[in-house]
């Protein structure tokens, strides 16, 4: 509290560590935060790679911190630190990012909030989350894991997932625009080659279909050469694969329908458009009955059953039929109202500021040991690939295959402490 009682509404200094700033949960994550806590008055600097999300941050505000990798920036951030004194780190990524923030925020005392977006892993132990001041869990089930593993309920905050969103805007009315929205890598591509092969029987029974396929990854040109053969038995283009994209609001703002998993089925339903939940597995067509369960799912992104090309086929049909009556549009057209929280990323920022606010205000040495207490501390970071060596504001590091080694044994300025998760003092 300042003077008179009024509340301190200084403005904060955040940092954001991750790996870069390619389209993916954690740079997600960081656009939409840096976007309301620049809203909100605050400076937001995100130290990362490059990427197509770079200009996006430039818009809001954000400074964009380039780095060459983890474990490798850690002196380029180190010197930003010592110049800019950020209130708080912030990570929401998982690897090297993750350690290399934990290894910062001790070596300067400041505060680190860890962000996870995705079910911890077998190899994540209790001395490794014990790192952060305080961890984020972005569903129930992460949330619970914390607290099996034996990290303190007080670290542990449960926060709604932010997504993107802006004014409703209708959907078009010329023809029936089905939009997959999703990568196209991994198991996740499934959905929209499942898409692409049913477009023909589609268009044969909803009129004037267009499918827009948007997404990167290694199986594009297979999904390409999928839409060209739907586009030879259709006779026209009725199948067309875009790539990337930055902001899928344009995308969606201009569908009928979405097919999509995780966050792009989320960000369809809270746009109000129709969604049907599949990307590497299958939930179906999401309505009020089914919305909480399926946000508990993350819109097929935690199920098991497998894509089905019958299933997608059936489910389209069903709900084009219904967006076609006008007594059922209303019934399959999803509201925000269908989810009791605040998943708006000035909701996040607001949470994101208190807390930050809470860990500030701890006395020194309460959630971790200062600069001069780690003299005895050492961290190790996993690394793959060959051996690399090169050499940042007079600091050489040196990473093998298997372990990068940063010698702790003198003084700091001559090589900085090597990154250990495991050897992190419980608190």
């Amino acid at each position: 509290m300042t003077e008179g009682g009024a509340a301190d509404v200084r403005p904060l200094r955040f940092l954001q560590l991750e790996r870069n700033c390619r389209v993916s949960g954690g740079s997600t994550f960081a656009l939409l935060l840096a976007q309301a806590l620049v809203q909100h008055g605050h400076a937001f600097t995100y130290a990362a790679g490059g990427g197509p999300l770079w200009a996006r941050l430039q818009e809001c505000g954000a400074v964009h911190l380039r780095s060459p990798g983890w474990p490798l920036s850690i002196p380029v951030v180190a010197r930003h630190i010592r110049r800019r004194r950020p209130d708080t780190l912030i990570c929401a990524g998982r690897g090297r990012a993750r350690l290399s923030a934990a290894h910062l925020a001790r070596r300067f005392g400041i505060p680190l909030v860890s962000v996870f977006q995705d079910p911890l892993l077998p190899e994540q132990s209790l001395s490794e989350l014990l790192c952060s001041d305080a961890l984020v869990a972005l569903e129930p089930p992460i949330h619970a894991a914390f607290l099996e593993r034996g990290v303190p309920p007080e670290r542990v905050h449960l926060w709604p997932r932010p997504i993107r969103c802006r004014d409703i805007v209708e959907p078009p009315t010329d023809g029936t625009r089905i939009l997959y929205l999703g990568r196209l890598s991994g198991g996740k591509w499934q959905a929209a080659a499942s898409l692409a092969r049913i477009a023909p029987e589609l268009a044969a029974t909803v009129p004037a279909l267009q499918v827009n396929i948007v997404g990167e990854g290694r199986y594009l040109s297979d999904v390409r050469a999928l839409a060209a053969e739907a586009n030879a038995k259709v006779g026209r283009e009725a199948v067309r694969v875009h790539g990337e994209t930055t902001d899928p609001l344009l995308w969606i703002e201009e569908a009928s329908i979405v097919v999509a998993g995780g966050c792009g089925c989320f960000e369809a339903l809270y746009a109000h458009r129709p969604a049907i939940a599949a990307s590497k597995a299958w939930y179906g067509q999401v309505t009020r009955s089914n919305a909480a369960h399926a946000l508990e799912c993350h819109f097929a992104d935690r199920c098991e059953r497998p894509v089905d090309d019958t299933l997608l086929r059936e489910a389209l049909l069903d709900l084009a039929r219904a967006l076609a009556d006008p007594c059922a549009r209303e019934d399959v057209t999803p509201r925000r109202a269908w989810f009791a929280e605040d998943h708006s990323p000035a909701a996040t920022a607001t949470r994101m500021e208190a807390l930050a606010k809470s860990l500030l205000g701890r006395q020194p040495g309460t959630t971790r040991p200062r600069r001069h207490q780690l003299a005895s501390q050492t961290f190790t970071l996993s690394a793959v690939g060959s051996s690399i060596s090169t050499s940042y504001v007079g600091r050489s590091m040196r990473c093998d295959p298997g372990l990068v080694g940063l010698s702790s044994a003198s003084s700091p300025k001559k090589s900085p402490p090597s990154l250990r998760a495991e050897a992190c003092p419980i608190a």
